[in-house]
């Protein structure tokens, strides 16, 4: 039983981490693309 609850523990660490990395993926994305559009420079080439 103490595998079973140790498997789900890193399961769910591992979903937590996903989401907060597509979560800074999607606040980053924006930010660059706001910068980008204030500036009228080219970040990403």
């Amino acid at each position: 039983m103490a595998f079973l609850r140790k498997v789900n523990q890193v399961l769910l660490l591992l979903l937590v981490l996903t989401l907060c990395g597509i979560l800074y993926k999607k606040v980053h994305k924006g930010a660059v693309l706001k910068d980008k559009a204030e500036n009228g420079s080219n970040i990403l080439n």
